[in-house]
């Protein structure tokens, strides 16, 4: 199965969407860049929240027992 492309704008969610019985954050696409290990990693930022974020790398982002694409 091919990855889906990571485009700015997308959102995405913890793939049960549940945390502690309450929804989970959804988390917008903002930034993405090489790191210095030569990695593309992603910058996300909550959608709930603009002042939290969080960086990981785009392999993490696409796989779906992380993250589930919610919003393209």
């Amino acid at each position: 199965m091919a990855k889906q492309e990571i485009v700015l704008g997308q959102t995405y969610q913890p793939p049960l969407g549940m945390h502690f019985s309450r929804p989970s954050a959804s988390w917008v696409v903002r930034e993405m860049f090489v790191a210095i290990d030569g990695l593309l990693h992603v910058r996300l930022i909550c959608s709930n929240d603009g002042s939290l974020s969080k960086t990981v790398g785009a392999d993490a982002l696409s796989d779906s027992r992380l993250f589930r694409l919610i919003k393209n």
